[in-house]
């Protein structure tokens, strides 16, 4: 009876045993697969990393492609336009250039002094300047003249129209007046004291 319940126990004791050893395999193999998991993981975060990082620099320095395709659009419209303000430009400084030209030879064909040129009655070219000069200057003070003369004319009527309101302000006093003076004339006539009359037409108080 010991013999068999040593056995028995044995047999016992050998099943558990093989049985834990297996365990251990499998947690094993369980535990190596999730180390390939997440060493996957890792390789596929650190590429998302890396394509961030270079995202981001490529944005911090400018140098994305939309950004840059963007920017050269904005540069050749640039461009453009100051290569039409320079067209303009120089088209303005050619005018000004033949215009500055045409005066010089105004002024060097015009530019004369009375021992050079004589006109038909035989006065300098100065002298017909300063008669013109002259006759402006009759010009301007025949308009003040005139302007002093409107001024004057202004002055008048508002001094008549002064006048003109005094006199109707007089007017206006005196009929003020002697409407006040018949107001009170009425009202003494109200107020007088009546007496009784007597055989001898006189009154009696």
């Amino acid at each position: 009876m010991r013999t068999c319940l040593v056995n028995v126990t044995l047999g016992g004791g050998k099943h558990r045993g093989g049985g834990g050893r297996g365990g251990r395999e499998q947690k094993a193999l369980q535990k190596e697969r999730e180390i390939t998991v997440l060493w996957e993981k890792t390789e596929s975060l650190s590429g998302q990393l890396v394509t961030v990082h270079n995202h981001s620099h490529f944005e911090e320095n400018g140098l994305s492609h939309d950004h840059l395709a963007q920017e050269n659009i904005t540069l050749t419209e640039l461009i453009k336009q100051l290569e039409d303000k320079l067209k303009l430009s120089k088209i303005e400084i050619k005018n000004i250039t033949r215009q500055n030209s045409e005066l010089h030879a105004l002024i060097t064909e015009y530019k004369v002094t009375p021992s050079e040129e004589k006109d038909k009655d035989g006065t300098s070219s100065c002298e017909n300047s300063e008669a013109k000069c002259t006759d402006t200057k009759g010009k301007l003070l025949g308009q003040v003249a005139t302007l002093t003369s409107e001024v004057s004319r202004l002055e008048s009527e508002c001094s008549s129209l002064q006048v003109q309101l005094d006199c109707e302000r007089d007017k206006y006093n005196k009929l003020l007046g002697e409407s006040l003076a018949h107001e009170k004339l009425s009202e003494d006539v109200i107020t007088e004291p009546k007496g009784e009359t007597t055989g001898l037409g006189g009154t009696e108080l």
